[in-house]
């Protein structure tokens, strides 16, 4: 999902200005690590909440039936789609970027500063973050729901193809939501060395 992508990358540019950010007065860099660490606590709890609803599809990829009816559930689950995205999230990026904007010297940090300008424009060209991390979720979950329709419309003998297709959708999501799950571990981890 191109939106966890952008996501991973403000993230890296904010740990990155922060741990390299000579100069940020003390008070400010304590209160910009403790800002950047919640963001990533938050995002880690709610894609491996996420993950770990991923499960009973993985557990019914050899049965039609009951792969039509996991991928139903999970399309139709309010409360995973709802801890996709932690509260507040758009917010506290957009906050954050503007506290590393306001701490850093451009003279000194030109390049950290557009970096900054750039994920700002972003966010600003997305709209709201939120907005679209819901979009992309609502859009992976309609796909589900299809493939799950599709499944069961075709006899059990003829859908391998069908969820050889499902295990490879769940699989690139899966490795989307790892991939920001490990993205936030480094963040939190390069801050704090």
């Amino acid at each position: 999902m191109d939106i966890i992508k952008f996501l991973e990358d403000a993230v890296n540019v904010c740990s990155r200005i922060i741990k390299f950010g000579a100069g940020i007065q003390s008070q400010a860099r304590n209160e910009l690590i403790n800002d950047l660490q919640k963001i990533c606590s938050n995002v880690e709890t709610a894609y491996s909440n996420v993950l770990a609803q991923l499960r009973p599809i993985k557990d019914s990829y050899q049965d039609s039936a009951a792969l039509a009816k996991a991928l139903r559930t999970f399309a139709a689950d309010q409360e995973t789609r709802d801890s996709f995205k932690p509260d507040h999230l758009c917010s506290e990026v957009d906050r954050l970027l503007s506290k590393l904007e306001n701490n850093l010297d451009p003279l000194k940090y030109s390049v950290d500063v557009s970096k900054i300008r750039a994920l700002k424009q972003n966010i600003r060209f997305i709209g709201n973050v939120d907005a679209a991390i819901y979009q992309a979720y609502d859009e992976f979950a309609r796909d589900l729901d299809n493939l799950s329709t599709e499944l069961q419309l075709q006899p059990p003998d003829t859908s391998i193809e069908r969820r050889e297709y499902a295990r490879h959708v769940i699989a690139d999501f899966e490795d989307d939501l790892f991939s920001a799950v490990t993205t936030m571990r480094e963040a939190k981890d390069r801050i704090l060395r």
